[in-house]
């Protein structure tokens, strides 16, 4: 203890200690979790990423799909109507 009992004592002076362990133990845990929590944000982004590239890709598809079944039917149409 670094202050004698009764003795007198000045601004600044350490009363106590407090053993920094456990609470050092608990912030690394803390640290190493936010680093897993990162990690697994960036692979949710990523695959977020990815579906909507995805997205995207089938929005395409499907206008393209929309305008050949449109150009089938007018060529069906006008096939008919000679």
């Amino acid at each position: 203890m670094p202050v004698k009992s009764n003795a007198r004592v000045e601004p600044g002076d350490v009363l106590f200690r407090i053993d920094p362990r456990s609470y050092q133990y608990r912030v690394d845990q803390l640290k190493a979790r936010l680093v897993e929590t990162e990690a697994y944000v960036a692979q949710l982004k990523e695959a977020y990423d990815g579906a909507r590239a995805q997205t995207q890709a089938t929005r395409t598809q499907l206008a393209l799909s929309e305008r050949y079944e449109t150009e089938v039917a007018s060529t069906k149409q006008q096939l008919a109507a000679s």
